[in-house]
């Protein structure tokens, strides 16, 4: 009769007590040991199995044995977690919940390790965010990633959403080839878990896309059956995520029947929830489904009225079925939702602003800003903000005449014209505006009225770097001035070294400008590892890499910022002069190749070499000597 079963809190009286009993003990665990050439899955194996020996000892090192493992025992104990033995059970349980995964690799590029930052410690949302910007990341280079948290995740419900993100990403990429095929099927075709097997089903069926939809089916009615008892294991949210994926390849078979079946299940199991509403409102508008955004605001009606965005996607959806009186009446509840002017209702606006404007409905935005003006006045907290904010909106939509009215609306308030950081980015709107309309002498003109203003924006600074045909006494003051303010965030830097901020800051100045570019890179780096959600991060450290000359990795830092903030002008107008700069050195590479070709295409028409034509010729040489 063995001990009673497993207790991780469970002590042995005295130390020297369990070392006496050890080594009564130890021959017949060794006796159990086998073989030094074991493979390691038998092992493993072997080790599960005397998790439930009747020997206590045999149980406790076999379990201190198998702790040593992490990624290679993971599915055998994940399996073992639901034996018939309790013992085994819930030892395997305890060695589970006790792994700590390192999901950074040796080799993992930068960009992946700064997404993997601090990632056990995020909440569900962030966690799935990290995971879509893995998936996002040029050459595949999150995939391994995403595969380990497949396979690996603790929680089931998370290894699921890993799948889900790569199944969306790799319906969009269509068939894979070779490369991808090997590293999907070296890292999940020995895993019996449900998110490896959607993974793996794909690719046996994406070029069956019926059969691929098909099968899904059954995956997304079985995630349903499950949600009832559901506990950790799967939600309402993947069980929509596996049926809007069929609905994505049945229209692209083209078959609407089955299409908007789909669609109908898809809402059906819509819970109704804030949150869940605004992820499934914002997919049907990615898919131009608007009347299935209708029939949600019918069924959900005091939802959408309570949530100003899901107000305004009804107007979306309302202008794109033609309707625009009833898109003004859904713009106008929702301006009017939140009235009066106590700082909660400022506030809202404030938040629904700044979520129009990540959707890019930008007029809608400017109202919610200006209504915030018109509801607080422009002495609250809340008016200061959404005027500065909807001046870098305006900026970052490259209307700076806009931007500058905006900040003179903040300067004509009494307390703040002293500001003079206001009257420094004011004025380089202005120049902004005046180079967009090819007057160079107003943008050197509103360019020093903001350096005489304040000489420490960022960005003034940069232009007036790149000023030509300046004087040398001109070039030195901006040089000094430039130094001067990197020291600065430097120092910023070393007293709040986490703080993205400063890193970005100094390597968006020194990588726009001149200074050392691999400090620069570092810092641009260490603010990508510190905010690894934030597109204007990415267009910074995109800036360096072009600055270095490495256009290649600008182009494709660049197309990862556009991914996290699509609706940025900057942000797409950089990365157009980045692509053009990489066509063209490319171009040239090709047309010096071609060139070089050409001038050694004599030497493969010359006579053998024992010709005595051959002897001279290697008497004179084709080419002169590299000086």
């Amino acid at each position: 009769m063995r001990l009673p079963f497993f207790s991780p809190h469970a002590l042995l009286p005295t130390a020297l007590l369990a070392a006496t009993l050890f080594v009564v003990t130890c021959p017949a665990s060794l006796a159990r040991a086998g073989s030094e050439k074991e493979p390691l899955e038998s092992k493993i194996d072997r080790l599960i199995a005397q998790l439930g020996d009747e020997d206590f000892f045999v149980r406790e090192e076999a379990q201190k044995q198998l702790a040593q493992y992490t990624f290679e025992a993971f599915d055998a104990l994940r399996e073992a977690s639901m034996h018939e033995d309790l013992e085994i059970a819930t030892r395997a349980k305890y060695l589970l919940g006790q792994m700590q995964v390192a999901w950074a690799s040796k080799g993992d590029p930068p960009e992946v390790e700064a997404l993997l930052r601090d990632y056990e410690t995020q909440d569900l949302k962030t966690k799935v965010s990290r995971m879509q910007s893995l998936a996002e990341l040029p050459d595949d280079m999150g995939i391994p990633v995403l595969c380990r948290f497949i396979r690996f995740e603790k929680s089931v419900e998370m290894s699921k959403h890993a799948a889900l993100v790569l199944l969306e990403v790799l319906s969009r990429e269509g068939a894979p080839d070779k490369r991808l095929t090997a590293t999907l099927l070296g890292q999940l075709q020995n895993s019996q878990r449900p998110s490896a097997i959607w993974v793996l089903t794909w690719l046996t069926l994406a070029d069956k896309p019926d059969a691929l939809a098909d099968k899904f089916d059954q995956f997304s009615q079985n995630e349903y059956r499950q949600l009832p008892r559901a506990t950790g294991t799967t939600s309402s949210t993947i069980a929509s995520k596996l049926v809007r994926l069929q609905f994505e390849w049945f229209s692209e078979l083209p078959q609407p029947e089955k299409a908007q079946a789909a669609l109908q299940r898809l809402l059906a199991l819509e819970p109704g929830s804030t949150e869940t509403l605004l992820d499934l409102v914002d997919w049907l508008l990615d898919h131009q489904q608007w009347k299935a955004v209708e029939d949600l605001n019918n069924r959900f009606l005091g939802r959408f009225r309570a949530t100003p965005v899901l107000t305004y996607s009804l107007a979306k959806a309302r202008q794109e079925l033609n309707n625009p009186q009833g898109a003004e009446e859904a713009v106008k509840q929702a301006l009017q939702s939140s009235s009066g002017n106590h700082p909660t209702n400022l506030k809202r606006h404030l938040a629904t602003a700044r979520e129009l404007q990540r959707h890019g409905w930008f007029d809608w935005a400017e109202s919610e800003y200006h209504q915030i003006v018109s509801n607080g006045g422009k002495e609250t907290l809340e008016a200061l903000a959404a005027l500065r904010e909807l001046a870098e909106m305006q900026h970052d939509q490259l209307d700076d005449a806009k931007a500058a009215a905006a900040l003179d609306e903040l300067l004509s308030i009494e307390r703040l014209r002293h500001i003079t950081a206001l009257a420094s980015r004011r004025e380089y709107f202005l120049a902004c505006h005046q180079k967009s309309l090819g007057n160079a002498a107003k943008y050197r003109e509103h360019l020093d009225k903001a350096l005489e203003a304040e000489a420490t924006d960022v960005d003034v600074l940069i232009a007036c770097y790149h000023l030509p045909d300046q004087t040398e006494p001109y070039r030195d003051k901006v040089r000094t001035l430039i130094q001067t303010v990197a020291a600065e965030l430097q120092e910023f830097v070393a007293d709040d070294p986490d703080n993205p901020t400063g890193h970005n800051q100094f390597a968006w100045l020194v990588g726009n400008t001149e200074g050392d570019l691999d400090q620069a890179l570092q810092s641009s780096q260490k603010s990508v590892q510190l905010s690894p959600d934030s597109g204007a991060y990415y267009d910074t450290l995109a800036h360096v890499y072009f600055t270095k000359g490495d256009y290649k990795k600008a182009v494709k830092t660049q197309q990862m910022a556009a991914r996290l903030e699509p609706h940025s002008g900057l942000i797409r107008q950089a990365l157009e002069r980045f692509t053009k700069r990489l066509e063209e050195v490319e171009k040239a590479q090709r047309e010096e190749t071609a060139s070089c070709d050409d001038l050694l295409a004599p030497m493969a028409d010359a006579p053998p070499a024992d010709t005595p034509k051959d002897d001279a010729a290697k008497k004179k040489p084709l080419l002169p000597p590299t000086p």
